[in-house]
């Protein structure tokens, strides 16, 4: 794996890891999977060091892409489906609502 600095490229040597949880570590992992936080449980601990870290992921294009498939997929749906919101409910009210758990 390369990554750049700002003198060039350099090189990356990814060491595989064993982390044991505690109980409560494991309930909020399976909560997490649950979720949808991510695909696997690396991929939750990875999302969960980078917001404890404060870098934000960057998406690979096939994420983007398929994050994108999934919005149209839904919108698809409310249109065959004939679905709207309440009065005075917003779609981005209820993102931030789902940010909360």
């Amino acid at each position: 794996m390369l990554a750049k600095s700002g003198s060039g490229p350099v090189q990356v040597i990814l060491v595989p890891m064993t982390v044991h949880l505690s109980p409560h570590g494991q309930q909020l992992l399976e909560a997490a999977l649950a979720r949808g936080v991510g695909r696997s449980p690396e991929e939750v601990v990875e999302r969960a060091l980078e917001a404890a870290t404060g870098v934000a992921a960057t998406l690979s294009e096939e994420e983007r892409e398929r994050r994108r498939q999934a919005v149209a997929s839904m919108v698809a749906f409310r249109e065959e489906y004939h679905l709207t919101l309440g009065p005075g409910e917003r779609i981005q009210d209820l993102i931030h609502e789902g940010h909360k758990y």
